[in-house]
């Protein structure tokens, strides 16, 4: 009895992951500022390039789905996910306590520790 049980909720557990995985969408649009080179910017004929945008790529190819970069001045990045114009952010976009408040982050994705070398 206890087999069938743990089974049942096992097959229950298993059936809802499998849900949400499917409800992934088929395309994620992603908000980024392409000023900010070496990690996102645009290359002479106008394809996303950079550290974030290999990451962001590299994330949708895992997750199975087709990456559509947006490109967004940096103050319009937050307001246009509240907006719905865009899935995410990949922008190099610090966690504050007030964006925290805004909308919610993921781990940190990378530390990156300005130096200044004379």
């Amino acid at each position: 009895m206890k087999k069938s049980i743990l089974a049942l909720s096992l097959l229950v557990g298993l059936s809802a992951a499998a849900s949400s995985y499917a409800a992934l969408p088929e395309t994620v649009r992603i908000g980024t500022d392409t000023t900010y080179a070496p990690f996102s910017s645009k290359d002479a004929k106008g394809d996303f390039v950079g550290f974030d945008i290999d990451l962001g790529n590299e994330m949708c190819k895992r997750m199975q789905v087709k990456c559509t970069w947006v490109a967004s001045d940096f103050d319009a990045l937050i307001p246009s996910l509240k907006a719905k114009k865009i899935d995410a952010i990949i922008s190099s976009l610090s966690i504050t306590d007030k964006r925290q408040q805004e909308i919610a982050f993921s781990d940190k994705l990378y530390a990156a520790d300005s130096r200044l070398i004379a």
